[in-house]
Parts: C-alpha cells; sequence; structure tokens
C-alpha cells in the first residue's frame, strides 16, 4: 500500500509538472530558386530558415514567408535577415543541403547559398540535420521553364487602361507568383504588387499604376511558399513550409 501511494505521489508531481514543460517541434521554411539571368542574379540558390517552435504559441500564418529577392539583387545578397515571430528560437549550426551543396549560415538560423547543380525540372533533395540530432527532408521538383506573353513595353499613361498579359503552363508548378517593382529616379527599387494565383492570366489595374518605370516577373511555384497557398510542401519530420520557384527575368514596363 505505502509503495502505490509513492508511486501515485511521483505520477501526480510529474504531470502537475506537464503544463510547465517548454515543448518544442524543429521548423523549417525556405525556398530554392531558379532565376532567369538579370544582370546581377541567375541560376539556382537557396535560402531556409531552420528554428525550434514552442508548440503552445505555434502559428502556421505566421511563420517566416520567403519573398524571392529583387531583380536587382546579386546572389550573395540577394536575401537580407529574415525576421522571425516571437515563438521561433533560431537554430544554430544546423545542416541544410540541397543536391549535396551544404548552405551556409549567414544569419542565426538563416542558411543560403548558391547551387550550381540545379536546373529547370531537376529533382531537388533538401535534408536539415540540427546539433541534437533533430532531421528533415524532402524530395521536390524545379518547376519547368514557361513563356510570358509581355516584353518590355512603353505605355502612355492617358490611354491606359489595364495590363493584361498570360503565360504558358510550367511542368510541375502548383501555383504561380506575379511581383511588380516601381522604380523611382534614383534607381531604388521597391514592392509594388505580389500576388499568388493558379490561373495563367493576370490583369494588373490603372488605378494601382502611376507613370514611371516598373519591372515585372512571374514566378512559377511548386510546393508552398505561404500559408496561403493550397498545397502542402514540407520536409518529412519537420513543420513549416518549402517550396521551388522558377523566375522568369523581368519586364521593363515604362509608363508615361
Amino acid at each position: 500500500m505505502k509503495k502505490t501511494a509513492l508511486l501515485l505521489s511521483i505520477m501526480t508531481i510529474i504531470f502537475a509538472g506537464c503544463d510547465n514543460l517548454n515543448v518544442t517541434t524543429l521548423t523549417v521554411d525556405g525556398a530554392v530558386i531558379y532565376q532567369e539571368s538579370t544582370s546581377k542574379l541567375s541560376g539556382a540558390y537557396g535560402v531556409f530558415v531552420v528554428a525550434k517552435a514552442n508548440i503552445d504559441f505555434y502559428d502556421r500564418n505566421a511563420m517566416p514567408e520567403i519573398t524571392p529577392p529583387q531583380p536587382d539583387s546579386d546572389t550573395l545578397n540577394a536575401f537580407g535577415k529574415i525576421d522571425l515571430p516571437s515563438f521561433l528560437t533560431p537554430e544554430n549550426r544546423a545542416q541544410v543541403v540541397v543536391n549535396g551543396t551544404a548552405l551556409n549560415e549567414i544569419y542565426d538560423g538563416q542558411y543560403q547559398g548558391s547551387l550550381e547543380n540545379i536546373n529547370p525540372g531537376d529533382s531537388v533533395f533538401i535534408d536539415v540535420s540540427t546539433q541534437d540530432g533533430d532531421t528533415g527532408k524532402a524530395k521536390m521538383v524545379m518547376p519547368g521553364a514557361f513563356n510570358l506573353s509581355l516584353n518590355d513595353t512603353t505605355i502612355p499613361y492617358d490611354s491606359l487602361d489595364s495590363i493584361d498579359f498570360t503565360w504558358t503552363k510550367s511542368a510541375h508548378a502548383n501555383a504561380y507568383m506575379v511581383l511588380m517593382y516601381y522604380v523611382d529616379s534614383l534607381n531604388n527599387v521597391s514592392l509594388k504588387i505580389k500576388e499568388t494565383t493558379r490561373d495563367t492570366t493576370f490583369s494588373i489595374s490603372h488605378n494601382e499604376l502611376s507613370q514611371g518605370n516598373y519591372l515585372l516577373q512571374v514566378a512559377a511555384v511548386y510546393g508552398k511558399l505561404n500559408a496561403s497557398m493550397p498545397q502542402e510542401g514540407s520536409l518529412l519530420g519537420v513543420v513549416g513550409q518549402v517550396a521551388t520557384l522558377y523566375i522568369k527575368k523581368p519586364v521593363i514596363i515604362t509608363i508615361r
């Protein structure tokens, strides 16, 4: 009887303390991107955020989203430091390997680098491991090349109604992302439009535009780049969202 009472007392203490346990899980968010050649940025590169999440506060809608870099970026500095929500703790000294190439830890928990061995349509193998033995892996595919109906153009502002364009389907893509940047008189580039669609047509209303210079890009996406996208894309063994992207080189649009 005494042994039973002692055992019950120990179990009571253990379960009473469970509410105070800091239970965490490994999260991996990232993208492998193939960029059609621009003046500074071309080929494939990857960026990943590896962190531990407190599962009591985990919110998939608040996870870091990987936004494709601006067209004037170079590969080395394509991404700045990605801000993390408070429930994520960066995972230092992890190993992030994409098709045999290890990415460098540029900031705490943020890994990125060039990937010379990946082309459109290729399989993409992602392996993540941490110092304490957590692992995650995925097999994905880089979307195929596609054609865009829009070329560099100049449009009079007075006759502008909308900018309408289409593109051909990209093999393996489950969604597309339209990105439009405004370029000011000092050549500073700022993101103006970022929308995700499953269609291969898009229209930009004149209400969203003013006189000036713009850069327009379309990206084919395989996987899941943000929480609003319809398809799952994650590494086996961890939570988070990962994707591969094929990004068309920018179209220059001048509105006068």
